[in-house]
């Protein structure tokens, strides 16, 4: 069984310094939180497992045990497959789980653009809107709409044919996934680098809409899909491309590619780097997602 206390990344005072990591992140005093940086790095990673789901995140608090918080999260997911039972009619029950069960398939692609294909050879969407439409309405699913421009304001670009899903939870999509806790942990599996982005992606969005919900957020990708950046954000008076990087290598063309094509007044790079900022263009740690707005008023 692993627990806390096994896992080599982990740090026992950890747990009596949260509260004061909660207080230095709200501060936003960046010389104090680089002090904690592998600190708060380590704690991200246990959240991309135990995710957000209040009884799951109370029972890892309490055991710090990840095979019980697995457990739990799965009784979450059977739940919900009994929720489709009781509430969606019997001939959109299939395609409901259909969507629900693509999840990860759909976040593991290089381009993640929903396909109703690669559910299923031959599937259709006009086959799966009630599936679809009830999976957002009960904020299952949440879609992320491609805008055609970055211009304001967003929704008059949204091309809403073209999107990609993601899931309520990173938690739950990390164990519908049947990811192990030392994929997360250990830096060396390297068969894992790929999926990461996925993951990273979801945990952001999360992050985003737990901030601001009224924040208007999409993704931006030329039509031929070879550039792509993951979030473009509404805010205030500015449309801000917002990248995403699941480790410390940050070279990438397509925020790039945009910058030089629609010269925002900002730009945004996320990953595991210490804040920064060159220009416009800022570098904020993932554990700092959630205090976007804050980090670009202050500055």
């Amino acid at each position: 069984m692993l627990k806390w206390s096994n896992v080599p990344y982990s740090n026992k005072k950890a747990g009596k310094m949260e509260n004061r990591f909660i207080d230095i992140i709200k501060s936003l005093d960046f010389s104090a939180i680089s002090t904690f940086h592998e600190n708060l790095i380590e704690l991200l990673k246990q959240y991309f497992y135990t995710g957000g789901m209040p009884a799951a995140l109370k029972l890892y608090a309490e055991s710090r045990d990840f095979d019980e918080t697995r457990n739990l999260q799965k009784t979450i997911l059977d739940s919900y497959y009994a929720d489709f039972a009781k509430h969606i009619p019997a001939a959109t029950i299939a395609r409901t789980r259909d969507i629900w069960n693509s999840a990860p398939t759909q976040l593991a692609k290089e381009n993640k653009r929903f396909l109703y294909s690669d559910m299923k050879e031959g599937s259709r969407g006009r086959n799966y809107e009630t599936a679809l439409d009830w999976l957002t309405s009960t904020n299952l699913i949440k879609l992320l709409c491609r805008v055609s421009l970055p211009n304001m304001p967003l929704i008059a670009y949204r091309q809403a044919q073209v999107f990609k899903i993601y899931m309520n939870d990173i938690g739950l999509l990390s164990s519908l996934a049947g990811l192990s806790p030392q994929i997360y942990l250990d830096d060396d599996v390297k068969t894992f680098t790929h999926y990461k982005g996925g993951l990273t992606e979801q945990y952001v969005l999360q992050e985003l809409l737990a901030a601001d919900d009224s924040m208007p957020v999409y993704y931006w990708a030329d039509e031929k899909n070879t550039a792509e950046v993951e979030f473009v954000l509404q805010h205030k008076g500015d449309i801000i491309p917002l990248e995403v990087k699941s480790g410390k290598n940050v070279r990438s063309r397509s925020l790039d590619t945009y910058i030089k094509k629609f010269q925002p007044s900002k730009a945004i790079r996320s990953s595991l780097k210490q804040f920064g900022r060159s220009g416009d263009l800022f570098s904020i740690p993932l554990y700092l997602i959630g205090s976007i707005r804050e980090i670009l008023d202050k500055k």
